[in-house]
Protein backbone atom coordinates (compact mmCIF):
# COMPACT_ATOMS: atom_id res chain seq x y z
CA UNK A 1 0.00 0.00 0.00
CA UNK A 2 1.18 3.50 -0.69
CA UNK A 3 1.01 6.27 1.93
CA UNK A 4 -2.21 7.63 0.49
CA UNK A 5 -3.85 4.19 0.70
CA UNK A 6 -3.31 3.94 4.45
CA UNK A 7 -6.38 4.22 6.59
CA UNK A 8 -6.70 7.22 8.89
CA UNK A 9 -8.70 7.96 12.00
CA UNK A 10 -9.03 11.35 13.74
CA UNK A 11 -10.81 12.27 16.97
CA UNK A 12 -10.89 15.57 18.87
CA UNK A 13 -12.09 16.47 22.38
CA UNK A 14 -12.13 19.68 24.42
CA UNK A 15 -10.62 19.29 27.90
CA UNK A 16 -11.03 22.07 30.43
CA UNK A 17 -7.38 22.05 31.49
CA UNK A 18 -4.30 23.78 30.16
CA UNK A 19 -2.40 22.25 27.23
CA UNK A 20 0.58 21.67 29.57
CA UNK A 21 -1.61 19.72 32.02
CA UNK A 22 -3.09 17.59 29.22
CA UNK A 23 0.30 16.99 27.64
CA UNK A 24 1.81 15.97 30.99
CA UNK A 25 -1.06 13.54 31.57
CA UNK A 26 -0.38 11.94 28.18
CA UNK A 27 3.34 11.60 28.93
CA UNK A 28 2.87 9.59 32.14
CA UNK A 29 3.30 5.87 31.53
CA UNK A 30 0.99 5.00 34.43
CA UNK A 31 -1.91 6.67 32.58
CA UNK A 32 -1.78 4.42 29.50
CA UNK A 33 -3.72 1.63 31.18
CA UNK A 34 -6.10 4.02 32.99
CA UNK A 35 -7.67 5.28 29.77
CA UNK A 36 -7.74 2.09 27.73
CA UNK A 37 -11.00 0.17 27.25
CA UNK A 38 -8.97 -3.01 26.77
CA UNK A 39 -6.42 -4.49 29.07
CA UNK A 40 -3.02 -2.99 28.42
CA UNK A 41 -0.13 -4.05 30.57
CA UNK A 42 2.84 -1.74 30.18
CA UNK A 43 6.18 -3.27 31.09
CA UNK A 44 7.48 -2.00 34.43
CA UNK A 45 9.97 0.28 32.66
CA UNK A 46 7.19 1.74 30.50
CA UNK A 47 4.72 2.15 33.38
CA UNK A 48 7.28 3.95 35.56
CA UNK A 49 8.49 6.41 32.93
CA UNK A 50 7.41 9.44 30.95
CA UNK A 51 7.23 9.81 27.19
CA UNK A 52 10.30 11.57 25.82
CA UNK A 53 11.88 12.11 22.39
CA UNK A 54 13.35 8.91 20.98
CA UNK A 55 11.94 6.81 23.83
CA UNK A 56 10.82 3.23 23.24
CA UNK A 57 7.87 1.81 25.16
CA UNK A 58 6.65 -1.78 25.37
CA UNK A 59 3.16 -3.03 26.19
CA UNK A 60 1.28 -6.26 26.31
CA UNK A 61 -2.02 -5.34 24.72
CA UNK A 62 -4.83 -7.81 25.30
CA UNK A 63 -6.97 -7.66 22.17
CA UNK A 64 -10.62 -8.12 23.19
CA UNK A 65 -9.20 -8.72 26.68
CA UNK A 66 -8.20 -12.24 25.59
CA UNK A 67 -5.44 -12.35 22.97
CA UNK A 68 -2.05 -11.07 24.18
CA UNK A 69 -0.08 -9.01 21.69
CA UNK A 70 3.33 -7.49 22.39
CA UNK A 71 3.47 -3.92 21.12
CA UNK A 72 6.62 -1.75 20.96
CA UNK A 73 6.45 1.90 19.95
CA UNK A 74 9.09 4.59 19.52
CA UNK A 75 8.57 8.34 19.86
CA UNK A 76 9.63 9.62 16.43
CA UNK A 77 8.48 13.25 16.67
CA UNK A 78 8.14 15.35 19.80
CA UNK A 79 7.45 18.99 20.61
CA UNK A 80 6.98 19.47 24.34
CA UNK A 81 3.56 20.85 25.23
CA UNK A 82 2.20 20.49 21.70
CA UNK A 83 2.49 17.00 20.23
CA UNK A 84 4.27 13.70 20.06
CA UNK A 85 4.11 10.80 17.66
CA UNK A 86 4.43 7.15 18.61
CA UNK A 87 5.31 4.81 15.79
CA UNK A 88 4.89 1.04 16.02
CA UNK A 89 8.20 -0.81 15.72
CA UNK A 90 6.68 -4.18 16.60
CA UNK A 91 3.02 -5.10 16.91
CA UNK A 92 -0.21 -6.12 15.25
CA UNK A 93 -0.10 -3.69 12.31
CA UNK A 94 1.92 -3.46 9.11
CA UNK A 95 2.04 0.29 9.79
CA UNK A 96 0.79 2.29 12.79
CA UNK A 97 1.51 5.96 13.55
CA UNK A 98 -0.35 7.79 16.35
CA UNK A 99 -0.11 11.57 16.78
CA UNK A 100 -1.22 13.14 20.08
CA UNK A 101 -1.76 16.93 19.81
CA UNK A 102 -2.61 19.55 22.44
CA UNK A 103 -3.66 23.01 21.27
CA UNK A 104 -4.92 25.91 23.36
CA UNK A 105 -8.60 26.63 22.85
CA UNK A 106 -10.45 29.15 24.98
CA UNK A 107 -9.93 28.28 28.63
CA UNK A 108 -8.71 24.76 27.91
CA UNK A 109 -7.25 22.40 25.37
CA UNK A 110 -8.29 20.95 22.05
CA UNK A 111 -6.78 17.46 22.27
CA UNK A 112 -6.63 15.28 19.18
CA UNK A 113 -5.62 11.76 18.30
CA UNK A 114 -4.69 11.00 14.72
CA UNK A 115 -3.97 7.42 13.72
CA UNK A 116 -2.61 6.32 10.37
CA UNK A 117 -2.56 2.56 9.98
CA UNK A 118 -2.42 -0.41 7.68
CA UNK A 119 -3.24 -3.97 8.72
CA UNK A 120 -1.83 -7.09 7.14
CA UNK A 121 -5.27 -7.94 5.75
CA UNK A 122 -6.16 -5.16 3.32
CA UNK A 123 -8.64 -2.28 3.03
CA UNK A 124 -11.77 -4.26 3.93
CA UNK A 125 -10.34 -5.31 7.27
CA UNK A 126 -8.92 -1.81 7.74
CA UNK A 127 -12.47 -0.42 7.53
CA UNK A 128 -13.50 -2.77 10.37
CA UNK A 129 -10.43 -1.78 12.35
CA UNK A 130 -11.29 1.88 11.85
CA UNK A 131 -14.69 1.28 13.46
CA UNK A 132 -12.98 -0.42 16.38
CA UNK A 133 -10.53 2.48 16.71
CA UNK A 134 -13.50 4.87 16.87
CA UNK A 135 -14.80 2.98 19.89
CA UNK A 136 -11.37 2.72 21.54
CA UNK A 137 -10.50 6.39 21.11
CA UNK A 138 -13.95 7.58 22.19
CA UNK A 139 -13.39 5.68 25.43
CA UNK A 140 -9.80 6.92 25.83
CA UNK A 141 -10.79 10.54 25.34
CA UNK A 142 -13.79 10.27 27.69
CA UNK A 143 -11.52 8.85 30.38
CA UNK A 144 -8.83 11.49 29.79
CA UNK A 145 -11.45 14.25 30.07
CA UNK A 146 -12.96 12.72 33.21
CA UNK A 147 -9.62 12.17 34.96
CA UNK A 148 -8.16 15.55 34.03
CA UNK A 149 -11.25 17.63 34.76
CA UNK A 150 -11.80 15.87 38.11
CA UNK A 151 -8.26 16.78 39.26
CA UNK A 152 -8.01 19.78 41.58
Amino acid sequence: MSDRDRAEYDRVVFIDRSPDAVFEFCRQGENFAKISPERITPTRATRDTVVKPGGTYVFRHWISNVIPMRWRVEIVDYEYGHHYVDFQRRGPFRYFRHTHTCEPEGSGTKYSDRVEFESYFGPRVDRLIKRRLASVFAHRQREMKRLLEDEP
